[in-house]
């Protein structure tokens, strides 16, 4: 900004110069500095503060405005910090809670098939002697000789009231 003021100082000077040039007749006669020469210069260096204040007014504004836009950026980046912080919260607590899911989902798993196992120990004895108990009922329906023993003990209590309650005492009336 300061090079363009003392360039277009340069210039009123410079076409101040050739108007001088113009008007004197010979070149080598000297021009004396007139009031006029004093008053013009007055006014050029009057020019020249007022710009110089506006360049610097408008320095500041920029400076300030400078300082505004680095107090949002601020700010902004701040809050992307905050969401990056409470972001990384949000997650880790997730990951913890699904850990926490995946861990009972096993526990789980391990029980039941515990339970799958320790049925198959008990289970297994219990559905023999199930079936040998089966068999042996079995044997005992195919054996002819005590069902009929059982049917002439049965007439035999309906006559006789001594095996009739021995009969129902032991429920197989």
């Amino acid at each position: 900004m300061k090079k363009l003021l003392i360039l277009l100082a340069l210039a009123i000077i410079m076409m101040t110069d050739c108007s001088f040039a113009e008007n004197s007749n010979n070149a080598q006669t000297s021009v004396a500095y007139t009031q006029a020469d004093r008053d013009r210069s007055i006014r050029i260096e009057a020019i020249l503060e007022q710009m110089e204040k506006r360049m610097g007014d408008m320095n500041q504004r920029m400076d300030d405005m400078n300082k505004h836009y680095d107090e949002s950026n601020k700010s902004i980046n701040q809050r992307i910090d905050d969401l990056r912080v409470d972001t990384k919260g949000q997650f880790d607590s997730l990951k913890t809670a699904f850990g926490w899911v995946v861990t009972i989902f096993l526990a789980l798993i391990i029980f039941l098939i515990g339970i799958v196992i320790r049925d198959r120990k008990v289970i297994f004895p219990i559905e023999q002697k199930l079936n040998q108990i089966d068999l042996e009922l079995k044997d005992i329906k195919k054996d002819t000789s005590l069902t009929q023993i059982m049917v002439g003990l049965r007439q035999l209590a309906k006559t006789n009231p001594q095996v009739y309650e021995f009969l129902k005492n032991n429920h197989l009336i």
